[in-house]
């Protein structure tokens, strides 16, 4: 009690530290979210199809990405604009930032507008390229549906198993889509692209 009372304000912060350090804890044990490893992270991704949601912002998602991700903006979330990403509801979800802090509101509200299975990526982007994970940078792809042709629309799902297209973009330039994929297709160098 000596200390307290000649070191009131050093007091203060030492029960204000151990105030956020429990309210911190208990909010993630209650939290409907998990924070995963890159180790998990990977697992999900090549074992249970799970989709990356990046809430950066699209010039630093340009500049490196996890490859495949949805570069969804957090404004758009909150915003109920989902947008590709509603169509994964039922498949888990991590959500990716610059440095794993910023994406846990973006990842709650994932998880209150009915996503399932909706994880944070721990130390975001930073931590994944810290460890010398792919990233994939200045590609982004637009997936087009492929139904205005019956025949093509049925050759194209039967093949890769997939109801769009994509459309290929590397550095903001357009490097192919639909109509190139046919006329490779004609070429037979489709379906070792498919496989």
């Amino acid at each position: 009690m000596q200390f307290v009372g000649r070191h009131p304000i050093l007091s203060l912060a030492w029960v204000g530290l151990l105030a956020a350090v429990l309210f911190m804890t208990f909010k993630g044990l209650a939290s409907k979210v998990k924070v995963i490893t890159r180790g998990e992270a990977t697992r999900l991704i090549n074992k249970e199809d799970a989709v990356v949601v990046d809430v950066r912002q699209r010039d630093d998602f340009r500049k490196g990405h996890i490859a495949n991700s949805l570069n969804v903006l957090p404004t758009e979330i909150k915003s109920g604009n989902f947008g590709e990403l509603e169509k994964h509801k039922a498949k888990p979800i991590i959500v990716v930032c610059a440095n794993g802090v910023s994406s846990q509101e973006s990842a709650a509200l994932l998880h209150k507008a009915g996503f399932e299975q909706v994880a944070l990526l721990k130390e975001g982007i930073a931590g994944w390229s810290g460890e010398n994970l792919p990233l994939v940078r200045g590609v982004a792809f637009q997936e087009l549906p492929i139904d205005g042709d019956a025949a093509k629309r049925e050759e194209m799902i039967k093949r890769s198993g997939r109801t769009t297209v994509p459309q290929i973009f590397i550095d903001a330039q357009h490097i192919g889509g639909c109509d190139d994929l046919y006329a490779l297709d004609a070429r037979g160098g489709l379906d070792p692209l498919l496989s």
